[in-house]
């Protein structure tokens, strides 16, 4: 048998990203069209896709993979 663990426990990521797009589609509910703009990562692309499949083949949801310019010491965090 397995048993839960008694003082924690590790979740997976991937569990983790699914859990949160499902989540936000039962808050959402009927809003309309849905855009996410993501960081190009294959498991929020994953996550995103397998829980809106049905609403993005009707054109209710899409999604764009997106990245931000870095530089090494971060000043971009602070520019005025």
């Amino acid at each position: 048998t397995t048993a839960l663990p008694t003082s924690c426990a590790q979740v997976h990521f991937e569990y983790t990203v699914h859990a949160h797009f499902r989540l936000l589609r039962r808050m959402l509910g009927d809003v309309g069209k849905i855009r996410f703009f993501m960081d190009q990562d294959d498991t929020l692309r994953a996550g995103c896709i397998s829980t809106y499949v049905e609403e993005m083949r009707a054109g209710r949801a899409d999604a764009q993979g997106c990245s931000t310019l870095r530089s090494p010491d971060r000043s971009w965090r602070y520019a005025g």
